[in-house]
């Protein structure tokens, strides 16, 4: 195989699969996992880029394939945050501009859907959750991720002693 000056391997082709076999299956267990998170979540196709970067996480905090996950290899601690599935209904403390705008005396938390880990550059979990305010929600059978306001937070509830709900699938039905 001929290399190229710095060593690398020059680029396979997209008709070779004997090259590049590898990497076209990790993309199609990426676009799998993806598919199945959406509906299992109820959310529309739209949510594509949420639902990848949560399932691509996911796999890294659990580890399936070997005894100590991807995460705990890299950064040398296991994920520390709460294991929760995609589109799941949680409760949460909103960020400052959004409890200006709810009831002085009302709960400390709202409503909303899970929709995955923030992540900085570099892939540590720096303890902030991604959720979707559930009041922003319209009730009509297209909710677009660009209309619908995504808080970063550090607190997520969820009921354990119930079963979840994934408030977005009855809507998804009416809408097939």
């Amino acid at each position: 195989m001929p290399r190229i000056s710095n060593g690398a391997m020059p680029p396979a082709r997209p008709t070779v699969l004997k090259k590049n076999w590898r990497v076209e299956r990790a993309i199609r267990i990426v676009e799998e996992g993806t598919r199945t998170v959406l509906c299992e979540a109820g959310l529309p196709h739209e949510w594509w880029p949420y639902a990848a970067r949560f399932f691509c996480f996911a796999q890294n905090i659990l580890g399936l394939n070997s005894d100590k996950p991807p995460y705990e290899l890299r950064f040398g601690c296991p994920f520390e945050g709460q294991r929760m599935p995609f589109g799941a209904a949680i409760h949460y403390r909103p960020n400052k501009l959004l409890a200006k705008m709810l009831p002085k005396f009302g709960t400390g938390g709202v409503h909303g859907i899970f929709v995955g880990w923030h992540q900085p550059p570099g892939g540590k979990w720096k303890k902030y959750y991604l959720v979707a305010y559930m009041p922003e929600m319209p009730d009509h059978t297209i909710w677009r991720p660009t209309c619908i306001a995504i808080h970063r937070c550090k607190e997520v509830h969820v009921d354990m002693d119930k079963p979840l709900v994934f408030p977005m699938q009855p809507n998804m039905d009416r809408a097939k």
